[in-house]
């Protein structure tokens, strides 16, 4: 729909350059050196159709709009030099609308300042080689309405254009929110799943009402506390990191894992890489210490681990980790 749109607007905006190139050219008979004329006439429309046709981004490159500035230019003194009368108003000042086409084209394709200084360059020259008398014959009035048209046209493109790119960033946000939602559920279904079938044997036991032995009752308290570092250390909690905890714990040190979502913002891989530095830490923890890692969710670091003992204000271990990759 849009390149249909911009191929008509090209095809209109060039074919009526052409016709009023030929009502010049039919008019030669009217200039000193009727072959000059004909040369700039032809440069012009070359140029034109240049301007409408190459490149097939909307924003033409500078040399293009200068090309076309300086035709604009030149037109106007090669046509009243060159004219052996007084003007008739038969397309004499045809370059008038000519030259405003172009400069309405370059506005259009990102040089409205260009298109602009263009604009009061044509009234300008219309008052110096015809006189203000003529201006109403000249064109010169419907010329500079097609330009600053061009110009505000331009300009209503360019907000519509940063509007778009803000929506389309809105909705990729928006998609990106869902997928991560939709990623945190099934990840929280799988586990719900896994962890149901490793306390079904021992909630059985329970069940029976029997009572448990001191390692039964060691084995439930054991079990309870894996089930809320799992919980809530989500994906933090792989092999490795529980056999830290493990170790940790057995050394007398408070290990508390938590995953706030940060961790669904890398892959496994990257994510086994960055609990490889927490795992090495947590292991080596000391009986009295306190280890806390999280995964937060709004941050520049995918991982922090702090490790401090009970009565000192600063942390002996404060490290952010991945950061760089989020």
């Amino acid at each position: 729909m849009l390149k249909l749109s911009r191929y008509l607007l090209a095809s209109l905006t060039g074919g009526f350059g052409l016709l009023l190139g030929v009502f010049a050219l039919v008019h030669l008979n009217h200039y000193n050196h009727p072959g000059l004329v004909a040369v700039a006439v032809s440069a012009y429309l070359v140029v034109l159709l240049a301007s409408v046709s190459m490149v097939r981004s909307v924003e033409v490159p500078l040399w293009i709009a200068l090309v076309v500035f300086a035709v604009t230019l030149v037109e106007p003194f090669v046509m009243n030099t060159e004219h052996n009368g007084p003007l008739n108003g038969d397309y004499d000042t045809w370059y008038v609308t000519g030259n405003a086409l172009l400069l309405g084209v370059i506005a259009v394709r990102g040089f409205r300042l260009l298109a602009a200084i263009g604009g009061l360059l044509q009234l300008a020259f219309v008052i110096y080689f015809d006189g203000i008398s003529y201006l109403p014959q000249s064109g010169i009035i419907g010329a500079e309405l097609l330009i600053g048209a061009c110009i505000a046209i331009a300009i209503g493109l360019s907000r519509a254009e940063v509007q778009i790119a803000r929506i389309q960033e809105l909705t990729l946000a928006v998609e990106g929110g869902r997928l991560s939602a939709e990623v945190a559920r099934d990840e929280h279904d799988r586990q719900v799943t896994r962890l149901a079938s490793e306390v079904m044997p021992t909630l059985e036991l329970i069940a029976e009402g029997k009572k448990l032995t001191g390692a039964q009752r060691k084995q439930i308290a054991e079990l309870e506390v894996q089930l809320r570092d799992e919980v809530v250390g989500g994906r933090l909690i792989t092999k490795a990191v529980s056999d830290a905890i493990v170790q940790a714990r057995a050394a007398g040190a408070l290990v508390e894992v938590v995953d706030q979502g940060g961790s669904l913002r890398v892959t496994d891989e990257e994510l086994d890489e960055l609990l490889s530095t927490a795992v090495l830490i947590i292991a080596s923890a000391n009986a009295g210490e306190r280890l806390r890692l999280t995964a937060p969710a709004d941050t520049a670091h995918v991982l922090r681990l702090t490790k401090t003992r009970p009565g000192v204000v600063t942390p002996d271990l404060d490290l952010k980790l991945g950061e760089g990759l989020v």
